[in-house]
């Protein structure tokens, strides 16, 4: 879990901001929207939502080495194990290359001071 005052913690805010108004792909809002959601699986989300039909997680990178750390997760070497039906970055910009994204991954990208661009 990440400090209030942290860039972390307001960009978490921001990306469900956006998931409950319009989804992060702008056409799939979502009702329900937690941030720093603890489970009692192996995966804890920055942010979730659902719209009753389908479940959105998204995790929040502020550093590239967070990014790579993250990669190494058993929930992103297999994705069935993982939350979500959709899945996304949202991310400083410059700081995940589309390349490196798993596969049926998106990505959102947010200025330094955690809106998005």
């Amino acid at each position: 879990m990440s400090k209030t005052k942290s860039l972390h913690y307001d960009m978490c805010c921001e990306a469900a901001k956006i998931l409950h108004r319009s989804g992060l792909d702008g056409t799939n809002p979502h009702k329900y929207v937690a941030v720093e959601l603890i489970t009692y699986g192996r995966e804890d989300a920055d942010v979730w939502g659902t719209n009753g039909a389908s479940t959105t997680l998204v995790e929040v990178k502020t550093s590239r080495a967070d990014f790579l750390k993250d990669r190494e997760k058993q929930h992103r070497k297999d994705p069935i194990s993982g939350m979500g039906n959709f899945r996304w970055y949202y991310a400083l910009e410059g700081i995940i290359k589309e390349t490196e994204l798993p596969e049926n991954w998106g990505l959102v990208e947010a200025d330094e001071s955690g809106k998005m661009v």
